[in-house]
């Protein structure tokens, strides 16, 4: 199977149009850190539901995915491999980027550890407790809700699919690309809630993103032993028929990890007018 991917296309198409990666589930059979490549960036070491990195920036996703409910999971942040190993945190579509952490792209949004700022299309914000980061040691609980779908919005995301027996190819899809009114993640450090973080995300299947720098090191757990008032465990995500695939199927082949070069990323609302623009490097 030819995969077609080509890492100046956001350079090369400047139509109205951005490059979206077919929605695939992994196939394990759990709610896990994804071994697959359409998941997790080869550089990646996974163990059990522990991820670490040696090297620069790159990120790992988790097997499932969800469109809709309120989800929560647990990180617990793992004494680094080395003294400048850091980590970001949140969650990702399919078309993030894994050779990038998450926050990098308009299809990922994350918290990062050190310094402790918030990430999205490539622009960190120290936004109120969360500029305090966070430390081996600490548990990190994510929490995601999105509200249930409209018949359009379900549809736009079954057009996005990956389609059993096809090429896994980027697709064309029209900018901008379309915003879930009413969802939000929102973050917990030791179970103390630390506000708001994003809001108003854009439409898409969302998978637990995890990114690893120089030796950033954590551990997943999809089964917390609690969980905000409303909020799942993601382990259940697993049983969620509302979260199920229309079509069921995993490409023979995944694309290869390129770092495409992207351009500069839109404006973003950094929710608070003391927020501080940082550098989205580290």
């Amino acid at each position: 199977m030819t995969v077609l991917t080509d890492p100046l296309a956001g350079i090369r198409d400047r139509s109205n149009h951005l490059l979206l990666y077919p929605d695939v589930q992994s196939v394990e059979a759990v709610v896990t850190i994804a071994r697959s490549n359409t998941h997790t960036a080869p550089e990646i070491k996974v163990s059990g539901n522990t991820v670490t990195n040696e090297g620069g920036y790159r990120m790992a996703k988790a097997s499932h995915g969800v469109i809709t409910g309120h989800w929560y999971l647990q990180v617990t942040l793992e004494k680094p491999l080395t003294p400048a190993g850091t980590t970001r945190i949140g969650w990702s579509q399919i078309s993030g980027d894994l050779q990038y952490p998450a926050g990098r792209d308009q299809f990922s949004y994350s918290w990062r550890s050190h310094p402790g700022s918030l990430h999205h299309e490539g622009v960190g914000y120290r936004y109120g407790a969360y500029r305090e980061g966070y430390d081996p040691g600490d548990v990190i609980g994510l929490e995601i809700y999105l509200p249930p779908l409209n018949e359009e919005q379900n549809e736009v995301l079954k057009s996005r699919q990956y389609i059993p027996n096809n090429r896994y190819e980027q697709f064309k899809v029209p900018k901008p690309l379309p915003i879930l009114e009413g969802s939000f993640i929102k973050y917990y450090r030791n179970g103390v809630d630390m506000g708001l973080a994003f809001k108003d995300l854009y439409l898409g299947r969302y998978f637990p993103a995890f990114a690893a720098f120089r030796g950033g090191k954590m551990q997943a757990n999809f089964t917390p032993p609690v969980a905000p008032q409303g909020a799942r465990p993601y382990s259940g995500v697993l049983y969620d028929a509302h979260n199920a695939f229309f079509q069921v199927g995993v490409p023979a082949e995944a694309p290869v990890a390129v770092a495409p070069v992207q351009p500069a990323p839109p404006a973003f609302d950094p929710m608070s007018i003391d927020s501080m623009l940082l550098s989205s490097s580290g």
